[in-house]
């Protein structure tokens, strides 16, 4: 009798051990189908995009998308990429981090279009109100950094630049 028990459990644990393997086998396959599903969709992505990030909003700021004819809601850490435009409201204030040490602050008022955006440099353009620019880390000998305004064109040309409201009426401080 207990070899008939013996030889049932072990046959019993022979199929579970069986459809586990076939279980794992079945969640690894599918796991593999779906990574080179995933891999298929990056190959759209251009590959020399740099994106830039809001990194602090006061009030109402709005947001509109290359492309797009209608502005949005603009929210804390949304990315920004070449073509965007942002726009502050008359009580707003917003920040946009270019990297690490690097920063545009827009005031009340302001709206500023992402005209380049690029490993090699950053252009922007501001069309209304006024915007504060820390580049601490910049080397003006592999990239560039400028902002045009309506009546002038301010460009980097240090290594330590702060430019303080440079303002889109032309006037620099």
């Amino acid at each position: 009798m207990r070899s008939t028990r013996r030889s049932i459990w072990s046959s019993g644990r022979a199929v579970s051990s069986t459809i586990l393997f076939l279980l794992l086998t079945l969640l690894s396959t599918t796991i593999i189908a779906r990574a080179a599903d995933d891999a298929d969709e990056g190959d759209e992505y251009d590959v020399t995009a740099r994106v830039v990030r809001i990194s602090l909003i006061t009030g109402e700021v709005s947001l509109k998308r290359n492309g797009n004819k209608d502005w949005e809601r603009a929210r804390l850490n949304t990315p920004l990429v070449e073509g965007d435009a942002i726009s502050t409201d008359r009580d707003s204030r917003v920040e946009i981090q270019i990297d690490a040490r690097n920063f545009v602050r827009l005031g009340p008022g302001s709206v500023l279009k992402i005209a380049t955006l690029r490993d090699e440099g950053v252009a922007l353009s501001i069309s209304e109100g006024t915007a504060s620019i820390r580049l601490v880390k910049f080397d003006r000998d592999h990239e560039y950094f400028e902002i045009d305004a309506p009546k002038t064109t301010l460009a980097a040309e240090k290594r330590d630049f702060i430019a303080s409201m440079c303002r889109a009426t032309a006037t620099c401080v």
